[in-house]
């Protein structure tokens, strides 16, 4: 997961939903990107990310204490990881957040989803790409991982992703 966020980032800034304790970002190398925003329920969570992140030397990084519903978006993101985490949220509260996600984008930026059931988790996946345009799945039979790309007016939604069978 560490290598597809530092290819995605393309040297921007980085919002990670439910980042629980920094585990992402402390294995992403913090050349690949220039910023980054982590946000989680957990406050607990969120202070060891802080300690994990001071003790690491990453300057770039801050975090926030929230409900992932209420996060209220930025601007200029070039990536948005929601690993493990959509799928707690209603429905309508997870098209909300995916919209404000895409809304937060700068033009090329990717939002990107991973849950560990295809099964359990195929409603949200279902949601995502409603909401998003697949660029890219990536598939290891159980886990998924979605890289959604702005929805353009117009686009086919019909049109099968890219779909590689193994997780990185």
């Amino acid at each position: 997961m560490s290598d597809l966020v530092e290819e995605l980032s393309s040297g921007g800034e980085i919002v990670e939903l439910g980042c629980g304790e920094g585990a992402l970002i402390g294995g992403v190398d913090p050349t690949t990107y220039g910023a980054y925003q982590g946000f989680d329920i957990s406050a607990v969570a969120v202070q060891h990310a802080q300690e994990r992140a001071l003790e690491a030397g990453l300057d770039g990084c801050r975090f926030s204490v929230g409900e992932l519903a209420d996060w209220p978006g930025a601007s200029g993101l070039s990536l948005v990881v929601i690993e493990e985490c959509l799928y707690y949220l209603e429905p309508a509260a997870q098209r909300r957040l995916l919209e404000r996600c895409f809304d937060s984008l700068m033009p090329d930026g990717r939002v990107l989803v991973a849950v560990h059931s295809k099964i359990r988790h195929a409603a949200t996946l279902g949601i995502c790409r409603e909401v998003g345009e697949v660029d890219r799945e990536l598939d290891d039979g159980e886990r998924v991982i979605l890289v959604l790309a702005r929805r353009s007016r117009g686009d086919d939604r019909d049109a099968p992703p890219e779909v590689n069978r193994r997780c990185s």
